[in-house]
């Protein structure tokens, strides 16, 4: 009763990958609320910190690609109908949403706060940072969500894999 090794790597992978964005995420989650209420001026400082905040973003955005990639061929790798098939899909999904998301709501704005100044920050900044917030926090949960999944796929046995045409039984 041996695993399939490829799907026990890429799933491995993709669980690696997927946690270490979350982990980045859930810093990000976990100092809102230490932050100062109203202070543009502080935040901003925290934010754009020696241009910290565009190496994260570079960071991010390719261990979500990477996380994505591997849970994406996972679920190609899985032939047969059921729940392993569905868990990959669902993790690959929840990837695919999270990184959508991260990609239209959360970079946009990030890519757009490196450039404010103490001066030129605009009025509805509360408002900027909460859409900014909130759409971080949605990321937290779906990448919670496919992290989730990633870890309940279970192993392939050598008797599925006999059983759906995948290795030939050896005498």
């Amino acid at each position: 009763m041996t695993p399939d090794p490829q799907a026990a790597f890429l799933r491995q992978a993709s669980l690696s990958f997927a946690a270490l964005g979350f982990c980045i995420a859930f810093v990000h989650m976990a100092e809102q609320p230490f932050r100062p209420p109203g202070d543009s001026h502080l935040w901003l400082a925290m934010v754009n910190a020696s241009d910290a905040n565009s190496l994260f973003r570079s960071f991010v955005n390719g261990l979500d690609l990477a996380a994505l990639l591997a849970a994406s061929v996972l679920a190609m790798l899985i032939r047969e109908a059921g729940p392993r098939l569905v868990l990959a899909f669902s993790a690959a999904f929840l990837l695919f949403f999270a990184h959508l998301i991260w990609s239209l709501a959360v970079s946009p704005v990030q890519s757009l706060m490196t450039h404010w100044t103490a001066g030129g920050v605009p009025a509805d900044f509360a408002a900027i940072r909460n859409n900014f917030d909130h759409a971080q926090n949605f990321v937290l949960v779906l990448k919670l969500g496919a992290i989730g999944t990633l870890y309940f796929i279970p192993e392939a046995t050598e008797e599925d894999r006999l059983l759906n045409g995948e290795i030939s039984r050896q005498q």
